[in-house]
């Protein structure tokens, strides 16, 4: 016999799969755009990495705060911001230390989210969780806004200091973007003469 907690029902599979549909979104969206704006303005693909940890720590902070109806639309920019960095790190990874080491870097890299999720989303949080239990008088379950306020509250912060760290990024690196930017318009205005040439 099942108890009422493990009755699974349609509606609550909705928000994990809309989260995996926004996931999604923002790898495209960030696939897509910074790209463009390479080609036609010359951005930095960095710079869209610095707003995206700005827009994980306002919605980190937001988090910390809502209530449960408002939740729902905070989790879904969340996974926007998500797929963004996963749609990001490879590309920026390419074009500053080039393609030859690109394995071992993208690797390496891949080791921040696992210790960052060990540290941050196990142990921290579980001590702040099992903190605020017990100020409620249980040592196992803790339920109310403050449960996981004080983690949200630090994970914002940690994303903020990304934030900082991409804005210094994006200023040691706008000389390679420059010759990035540089080296595309002639490939796009070659394209665009041999394309010319063909319909005439």
């Amino acid at each position: 016999m099942h108890s009422p907690r493990s009755r699974a029902t349609p509606r609550a599979y909705s928000p994990p799969c809309c989260l995996a549909f926004l996931i999604i979104a923002g790898r495209l969206v960030m696939g897509y755009l910074p790209e463009r704006s390479l080609h036609t303005r010359g951005t930095p693909r960095t710079h869209f990495l610095t707003v995206t940890a700005a827009v994980t720590a306002a919605v980190s902070l937001a988090v910390a705060y809502a209530d449960l109806t408002q939740l729902y639309v905070i989790s879904l920019l969340l996974g926007l911001a998500f797929g963004a960095h996963w749609s990001l790190l490879p590309a920026i990874m390419s074009e500053l230390f080039g393609l030859k080491h690109f394995a071992p870097n993208y690797t390496t890299l891949k080791f921040a989210p696992a210790a960052g999720g060990y540290l941050l989303a196990t142990r921290l949080t579980g001590w702040l969780y099992d903190t605020a239990a017990a100020r409620h008088g249980d040592s196992h379950e803790c339920i109310g806004p403050d449960c996981f306020r004080v983690a949200f509250l630090l994970l914002s912060a940690v994303a903020a200091i990304s934030s900082v760290a991409c804005s210094v990024a994006t200023a040691r690196s706008r000389v390679a973007y420059e010759m990035i930017a540089a080296q595309l318009s002639k490939v796009d205005s070659a394209a665009q003469a041999h394309t010319d040439v063909e319909d005439c």
